[in-house]
């Protein structure tokens, strides 16, 4: 599987990011990751990629214009509608403005239709909410973090892909085991088993789908329905 990593730089900071990340997915077995700064990347190469994850630097707390301009003249070259999605941003000192150009950035692939991922807390620590930042000039004590991501997206992007990488943790304890055909309906049925219990019990905690109990003056939980083969609260 191919993924790519596509930046804009002035200082290197940024670039620095973007070979961490590529060093994280290429250690993930069948990954190939290149990078590619904006004003030399490899179109052919990159429509071939299953994932794509885009850096800028922070200016006034938005992408670089540089930046900018390519994703919303020049992204669409690289087919990305269907792509896994990704961002970092680096910044000049602390709360500089970097989450809010990664939200940037996410919200033009979200309309190019890239599904976006950044592993959230499902992996726990280090926890990445949006996308990893480095606040420059330190470039090597951010290396674990965006090396960390890099792993998770390449992992993410095989999970995507009906595929799965070695049930082995990366520094965040995140790891991908294949998902069997049961899986759903046994979470379906602990969670109805769940369910019953704090009803028996009369705890008082309920999801959004509770609903007033006017015999024991408190509300009940709702349990889980099924919307498309898609477990919901």
């Amino acid at each position: 599987m191919k993924l790519a990593v596509i930046y804009y730089s002035v200082t290197h900071n940024t670039s620095a990011m973007a070979e961490y990340v590529v060093q994280g997915m290429n250690s993930v077995e069948g990954v190939q990751a290149r990078a590619f700064s904006i004003d030399a990347a490899d179109a052919d190469f990159i429509r071939g990629c299953a994932g794509i994850v885009f850096g800028s630097p922070t200016y006034a707390g938005a992408p670089s214009a540089e930046f900018c301009a390519f994703l919303e003249k020049d992204a669409k070259k690289f087919a990305p509608g269907g792509k896994l999605g990704g961002a970092f941003a680096t910044e000049q000192y602390i709360h500089g403005g970097a989450t809010n150009a990664i939200m940037d950035i996410l919200r033009h692939l979200l309309v190019l239709g890239m599904m976006v991922y950044s592993s959230g807390s499902a992996c726990g620590k280090p926890v990445i909410h949006y996308g990893p930042v480095q606040v420059s000039p330190d470039t090597r004590g951010y290396r674990d973090l965006f090396i960390t991501y890099g792993v998770r997206f390449a992992r993410q992007a095989l999970k995507a892909a009906g595929q799965t990488a070695a049930a082995q943790p990366d520094s965040g304890g995140c790891v991908l085991e294949p998902a069997g055909p049961g899986d759903i309906s046994a979470v379906f049925a602990l969670y109805e088993k769940r369910v019953r219990w704090m009803n028996e019990k009369g705890i008082r905690q309920w999801n959004s789908g509770g609903r007033r109990c006017p015999e024991a003056g408190r509300r009940t939980l709702a349990g889980p329905r099924r919307l498309g083969g898609v477990l919901s609260p």
